[in-house]
């Protein structure tokens, strides 16, 4: 079965790497981008 796997928390990574470890075949991962948030505006990365 081929995939395209979307999640950017960082629990979305135990749901992606629980699909590879049955060997769906993932063909794509779409992630947020990173933000400008906060005081002062500082950059809030996503998790990778």
């Amino acid at each position: 079965m081929k995939i395209v796997f979307m999640g950017t928390p960082e629990f979305a990574v135990t749901s992606l790497k629980a699909l590879l470890e049955v060997w769906y075949q993932i063909v794509g991962v779409v992630t947020a981008t990173d933000l400008m948030g906060g005081r002062g505006g500082i950059k809030l990365i996503q998790p990778k």
